[in-house]
């Protein structure tokens, strides 16, 4: 075997000629690259060399990877945000400006700005909801209607002051005293919960009658406390009240702000959302009075990460992201 040096051009000898002859043919072939091919097809027709399909092959390959390489992650979140709920993102794909990306693809996007639409709404929400006391003077006939919707097979009607209450999940027979920490607007997220998810709500309010008290936790107490949470977690104030500053915190409120120019009771989904997440988690754990605190601690590390996810963009994707069913045939 004959080793034929680099930029000289190479001899092939074959056999042909009539009568048997021996005949000497010298092909010169020019010195090859990466992409030619050793033998001609114009002089073979018909048979593909095992050179030429492999380049082909990996020229394919390297161009499908070279066009990965080259794919923004703009375009790729775009795509996945329009599959995983287009429905709601279809009037804002318009007006989409800076990239959005989860925080595992690019570590330091920025989530898109709310529009004057969107900050409207959420001032409004913050002024008709947020730091409005609970008094029994005025709200209730609210808390009445929560009475009636979580037993409603129940006749007999509770006093402003009554052990009753208990039965609901409050510590003492005062209501009001448990409101002071999140106000009325824990009476109107119960409220929504039992109107618009009444299956669940059963299913949650009756987990809390245990056996025994240690094996059961205070319903109207969790979910005071979860309100808390949550516009504590996004630093929901009043105009008046100078609202925070924090990062985490801003980009929470424009989540809600996206979700509440679409829908005026995105608050309050959140909370049911919420709500059946501590629940889940609760029987996860199989938790006790006792461990109560731990799962509420627990539960609330999910629910800041919920809320800090640009893709929180409806009730929808905040149940997916909690991992919660909203309805019993999910």
């Amino acid at each position: 075997q004959v080793c034929v040096p680099m930029g000289e051009p190479a001899v092939r000898r074959r056999k042909g000629g009539a009568g048997g002859k021996e005949h000497n043919h010298i092909d010169e072939v020019e010195q090859d690259d990466d992409t030619k091919p050793l033998v001609d097809h114009h002089d073979h027709p018909g048979h593909e060399t095992r050179h030429e399909s492999t380049a082909v092959q990996k020229r394919s390959v390297m161009s499908y990877v070279s066009d990965l390489r080259h794919l923004e992650m703009e375009d790729v979140y775009r795509y996945w945000s329009i599959l995983r709920d287009w429905l709601s993102e279809v009037p804002n794909l318009a007006r989409k400006v800076t990239c959005d990306l989860p925080i595992p693809f690019c570590s330091g996007a920025k989530h898109v700005p709310i529009t004057p639409e969107q900050a409207e709404a959420l001032e409004k929400f913050i002024q008709e909801n947020i730091s409005i006391p609970y008094v029994h003077e005025e709200h209730f006939s609210d808390l009445m209607q929560l009475w009636r919707l979580s037993f409603p097979n129940t006749e007999t009607i509770p006093l402003r002051q009554d052990p009753q209450w208990k039965r609901l999940g409050f510590q003492g027979t005062d209501p009001a005293t448990d409101f002071r920490s999140a106000g009325v607007l824990s009476v109107r997220a119960m409220i929504h919960f039992a109107e618009v998810y009444p299956s669940k709500y059963k299913d949650v309010m009756m987990r809390t009658h245990g056996l025994d008290a240690e094996q059961s936790y205070p319903f109207a107490c969790a979910c005071i406390n979860i309100v808390f949470m949550l516009t504590d977690l996004m630093k929901l104030r009043r105009a008046d009240e100078n609202p925070s500053n924090d990062p985490d915190a801003t980009v929470m409120r424009t989540g809600l702000a996206r979700m509440l120019e679409r829908n005026d009771k995105a608050f309050h989904d959140l909370f049911v959302i919420c709500m059946i997440a501590l629940d889940n988690e609760w029987v996860r754990v199989k938790g006790t009075y006792m461990t109560f605190p731990f799962i509420l601690k627990a539960t609330k590390e999910k629910i800041a990460s919920m809320l800090k996810s640009p893709q929180l963009r409806s009730t929808g994707a905040a149940a997916d992201l909690m991992r919660v069913s909203l309805y019993d045939d999910e």
